[in-house]
């Protein structure tokens, strides 16, 4: 009888036991990190119920107001939550995508694993002493675009990474719900009050405004920035100069610096070159990079390119053949005043970048 018993009270604590490991299993791994909501500008939105789940229950607010889009493509927008809490595992959010006075419902799983094992790693960041330090990433945005995509990035001191793509499908509201509503709740389904969100200034630049009027909304470019092509970007810096650390802004919202002390370097006769291996890559909207002369003078520069050359300037070199390798040859003048850009395919053709948005170099005074 004695050892029913004991076999009874074995069973009772093992199962107790199980039971509290799958609960810690199921809490999830905690981290520092706050929320970000993002839309692209001039197309902005705004979440109505929802936000991230965690796995153990309960959800991080995605709630933070009209979305304007203003501080680009990716960019995180501040959340109110920051601090120690599980990585979410589902997207379970209701929005309103202004520009087609849209509802839609996002309700998806997203890749816990996969923003665990980037929470976990560290990258580099340079201090204010010139150093390379460990850096880790802090938040996690969700950023929404017409026609119901839907990205998750997580990001952190100038390093953002997209976890995934996510379709959310059209949904109404029903007007039961509608009516429970108080008014400042009421207020983004009234059709007047779309209508004024979308010419308010504050929300879309009066620029933008102009420049998407009587235009259809460009459903699916947000996607053709997803799309990455097999290139490597090398800088010429001549008369014996030295590469700095560079950096990638790409328009699929993703970012990544990259240290002179990590660069694959070769040499030739006259000019050095330093370039990354060949990968999969977005296409680039930003570069900054800098450098310093024989002398030692240090020298910055900046491109934010043409968005219309630069995706036709890929096409025209790759066609429908997205593994042929491109080299972005950006070569620096002996004055150090300015860079030309060039992109070079396997196959043979050239395409030079003429039409920069915006370009400026410059000697560092310091």
């Amino acid at each position: 009888m004695k050892q029913i018993i004991n076999l009874i009270l074995f069973l009772a604590v093992s199962v107790q036991l199980a039971s509290c490991q799958n609960k810690e299993k199921d809490m999830g791994e905690k981290f520092y990190w706050q929320e970000g909501t993002n839309a692209p500008l001039g197309y902005p939105a705004e979440v109505y119920r929802g936000g991230l789940e965690l796995p153990e229950g309960g959800y991080v607010s995605l709630f933070h107001g009209t979305i304007p889009g203003d501080n680009g493509w990716g960019n995180p927008g501040g959340g109110m939550s920051s601090g120690v809490k599980s990585i979410p595992n589902r997207l379970k959010v209701k929005y309103l995508s202004y520009a087609e006075n849209q509802f839609y419902y996002a309700n998806c799983d997203i890749d816990y694993d996969k923003i665990v094992r980037h929470f976990k790693e560290s990258f580099k960041r340079r201090d204010a002493n010139g150093k390379l330090r460990d850096e880790h990433f802090d938040q996690i945005t969700v950023g929404f675009a017409p026609g119901g995509m839907v990205i998750v990035w997580i990001s952190g001191a100038g390093k953002v990474v997209e976890i995934g793509r996510y379709q959310a499908e059209k949904t109404v509201i029903p007007q039961s719900e509608i009516n429970e509503l108080d008014p400042a709740e009421h207020l983004i389904f009234e059709e007047a009050e779309v209508k004024r969100v979308m010419q308010l200034e504050s929300i879309i630049p009066k620029e933008v405004q102009e420049a998407n009027k009587n235009k259809p909304i460009p459903f699916g470019l947000w996607d053709t920035y997803r799309i990455k092509y097999n290139w490597t970007p090398i800088f010429q810096i001549q008369n014996e100069g030295s590469m700095g650390d560079f950096s990638f802004f790409y328009f699929n919202g993703e970012r990544n610096k990259y240290f002179y002390e990590n660069n694959i370097q070769a040499k030739n006769n006259t000019e050095l070159f330093y370039q990354l291996p060949n990968q999969g890559l977005p296409i680039p909207q930003n570069i900054a990079f800098n450098w310093r002369d024989r002398d030692n003078k240090r020298y910055s520069g900046f491109f934010r390119f043409n968005e219309q050359e630069i995706f036709k300037a890929f096409q025209e070199i790759c066609g429908e053949d997205k593994e042929t390798k491109i080299e972005m040859l950006v070569r620096v003048n002996i004055p150090n005043t300015y860079a030309t850009i060039l992109l070079k395919g396997s196959n043979g053709k050239e395409v030079p970048l003429m039409n920069h948005v915006e370009d400026n170099f410059f000697e560092v005074k310091r």
